[in-house]
């Protein structure tokens, strides 16, 4: 899907815990709004809050004058950012779109660009990705990225894991909510005895935590929201990844590794290590900068 907004994922709720990595977003919009084009990840399992955070950069940018264009993978194959490309348009095409987006831009506004489920993007959306990240454009340009690590094409891990080395690329990592922090988000609505189930068994995954609150603690079996989030989880798979959670299933929980199906690859076909969300800018490597000059010239 392609515009201005995009639907939540995971449901109505306003992120808790979270105030480090708002505030971070917030800095990325005021340093673009002052002249400095960036790039920001946001990596984390599903239902952990990256599209809410996403949501929170988006807002604060249209709030300080952004034009705000969102995207999410695989999307409308027609449409990149809002703006028609044609079914099947490669990667000329797409870097058409954005360098339109720059050339309407009214009296150099600022631009985001945010692309939500990057894991799915098709080889000329990562190509047009890593072009932003190695080229940055002149114009005050603001590329959101959110994405499940472990489902990324290997380009894709690549792409990033290069402009975090010439530190043309900000990473935040989404982990568990404290115990303290699941408390608030379900707030005083829930008795006491399910919301410390809830709490215990969703792991600190917001998303887990509301469906699991809204079942009475004497249901058997998951949520249907949850069970159908992980036949989506499922589905982007590997094979053989999907074939080892099938007979782990099989074998039981706990279970082991060897007895499942040992010598079977994890999935998303490993990586690179993330590296923390910065406290502060980061300036970019000598390298990327002579790198980019020799691009200007």
């Amino acid at each position: 899907m392609s515009g201005p907004t995009q639907p939540r994922r995971g449901g109505p709720h306003a992120m808790v815990g979270r105030e480090v990595e708002q505030a971070f977003a917030d800095i990325l919009v005021a340093e673009v709004a002052a002249g400095s084009p960036r790039a920001l990840a946001v990596r984390g399992e599903p239902g952990i809050g990256k599209t809410l955070l996403l949501e929170h950069l988006a807002a604060t940018a249209e709030a300080a004058g952004f034009l705000v264009r969102t995207d999410r993978a695989p999307g409308d194959q027609a449409r990149l950012f809002g703006v028609p490309v044609g079914a099947g348009a490669g990667r000329h095409r797409r870097h058409q779109v954005v360098s339109r987006l720059l050339a309407g831009l009214p009296e150099g506004a600022p631009l985001l660009l945010v692309l939500d489920d990057a894991h799915r993007a098709d080889p000329a959306t990562v190509e047009l990705v890593g072009h932003l990240l190695r080229h940055p454009p002149g114009a005050r340009v603001l590329l959101g990225l959110a994405l499940r690590p472990r489902y990324a094409s290997p380009a894709l891990l690549r792409t990033l894991h290069a402009a975090q080395r010439c530190r043309s690329l900000d990473t935040v990592e989404l982990g568990p909510l404290p115990a303290e922090d699941a408390a608030a988000l379900l707030g005083g609505t829930v008795a006491e005895a399910d919301r410390a189930r809830a709490i215990a068994e969703s792991g600190g995954n917001p998303f887990y935590l509301h469906q699991l609150a809204r079942t009475p603690g004497h249901g058997t079996g998951a949520p249907p929201a949850i069970v159908a989030s992980l036949r989506e989880e499922l589905c982007d798979l590997p094979a053989a990844a999907a074939l080892l959670l099938s007979a782990a299933a099989a074998v039981g929980d706990p279970f082991d590794a060897g007895s499942a199906g040992g010598g079977v690859p994890p999935p998303g076909g490993g990586g690179p290590a993330p590296r923390r969300p910065p406290a502060h800018r980061p300036r970019r490597a000598a390298a990327c900068r002579a790198r980019r000059a020799r691009g200007a010239g």
